[in-house]
């Protein structure tokens, strides 16, 4: 993860550490951490934002796993779409808040002190630990797990300076862990193949003035071997997300100019690698897609927060914007059988509604509490992550064929999480 934070996400770690409180059902108390404790905890929580905007991790990373085709040795776009389930109602139902129980998913966190750790009734059991804890006891720890649910790789970073602990593989039925990169200056796993055979890791290229943001280069990385081959170059923003859809690989840069990006030409949107080249196939985010059915956002700016923020949808090659004019920030949460699920901020980033669009037509607005953060997939759910104090993060969880919505306290540190899928 990376140390360097940026004015975004910096303005949105400080607002929302003040303005968002933990659900009232819940108790949080926990013993509090001495000063010395309570300072890198802190500066691990902004460190832990930069990560997961720099590897997407946070970012709805787990989602291209839901729709994606196995590739070959090089990525390729698969030409089969998704086969098309059972739908949810047709018809709007009424806005009412209704309180359920949290699934029992298969749920996998790593925590801040270098330990991945499986959800076990209220309990979290110990997987494996496969980073060594830092200096002050803190070691973020960001992974993948691959889409069969066997393995999970991760990377190891300390909470400040530029050297990232090693990438390794964990066996999450037994906890043996085999290292696959030694230490270096790693940015992010950007993204998983299908296969679980390869994957996408950045690496802190150049962070030298005048760029008012660090550079990143791109690499496949084969996970028996550990051998990696460039996929781009040093001069791209170390947010890029990389992504592993129906479509193949996709990574999205934004606003490129405004970040310092070195070099010419277009370099800001969504791009899609065939084996040998990049392809410009938007000027938007991609979110997730099918081979025919493609779910984006489009973002005012890079600086600008959620404001501004439209969800669009791609049907073959024809876009349409499905947030109306008089909504100031809409954000886009999953493409599943058709319908597109968004969520719409209110007095907070986790306050506010999960609107359903069919056929370019809202179908249900369901108000409630839940986060475009980190959205994972798992059966009839979608399950987010929600900062929700200094010390605490929540899972949040929605039905999304029922309104209800679900929360459960974390009770550990956690720095990312995923759902093994079904």
């Amino acid at each position: 993860m990376s140390d360097d934070l940026d004015r975004n996400l910096k303005a949105r770690f400080d607002r929302e550490l003040a303005a968002v409180r933990p659900p009232a059902v819940w108790s949080l108390a926990r013993k509090g951490p001495s000063p010395a404790g309570l300072a890198v905890r802190v500066a691990v929580v902004a460190a832990l934002f930069v990560g997961a905007t720099a590897g997407g991790l946070a970012l709805r990373s787990a989602r291209e796993s839901q729709s994606a085709a196995v590739p070959s040795a090089s990525p390729v776009p698969s030409a089969s779409p998704t086969s098309p389930a059972s739908k949810a109602p047709s018809t709007p139902t009424a806005p009412v808040l209704v309180a359920t129980t949290f699934p029992d998913a298969p749920i996998i966190v790593g925590t801040s002190e270098g330990e991945l750790r499986r959800a076990r009734g209220t309990s979290w059991e110990l997987i494996a630990r496969p980073c060594p804890a830092g200096g002050q006891g803190m070691n973020a720890i960001a992974f993948r797990v691959t889409a069969d649910g066997a393995r999970a790789l991760v990377q190891c970073s300390p909470p400040t300076g530029p050297t990232t602990g090693a990438v390794a593989l964990v066996e999450l039925a037994t906890g043996a862990i085999r290292e696959v990169l030694a230490a270096g200056s790693f940015t992010q796993i950007g993204a998983m193949s299908p296969d679980g055979m390869q994957a996408v890791i950045g690496e802190r290229a150049d962070c030298s003035p005048p760029a008012p943001v660090c550079q990143t280069r791109s690499s496949l990385l084969d996970l028996e071997t550990g051998t990696r081959r460039q996929l781009l170059p040093p001069g791209h923003y170390l947010g890029l997300e990389m992504r592993w859809t129906a479509l193949g690989l996709t990574y999205f840069q934004p606003e490129c100019a405004s970040v310092g990006c070195s070099g010419t030409g277009d370099r800001s949107g969504t791009f899609r690698w065939d084996g040998t080249a990049w392809t410009k196939i938007s000027t938007d985010r991609l979110i997730e897609s099918t081979a025919t059915h493609g779910l984006f956002e489009r973002r005012k700016s890079l600086s600008s927060g959620p404001a501004g923020t439209k969800v669009v949808e791609r049907i073959g090659t024809t876009d349409r914007v499905l947030t109306p004019p008089q909504v100031d920030a809409e954000l886009a949460l999953a493409l599943i059988d058709g319908w597109i699920y968004a969520w719409r901020p209110g007095r907070t980033i986790y306050e506010g509604t999960i609107v359903v669009y069919e056929s370019g037509r809202v179908v249900r607005e369901s108000p409630g509490r839940f986060s475009p953060e980190q959205v994972h997939r798992w059966g009839d759910w979608l399950i987010a992550t929600e900062l929700s104090g200094a010390l605490s993060w929540t899972l949040l969880a929605y039905p999304y064929r029922q309104d209800a919505f679900a929360t459960r306290p974390g009770n550990v540190w956690i720095s990312g999480f995923a759902v093994i899928p079904r």
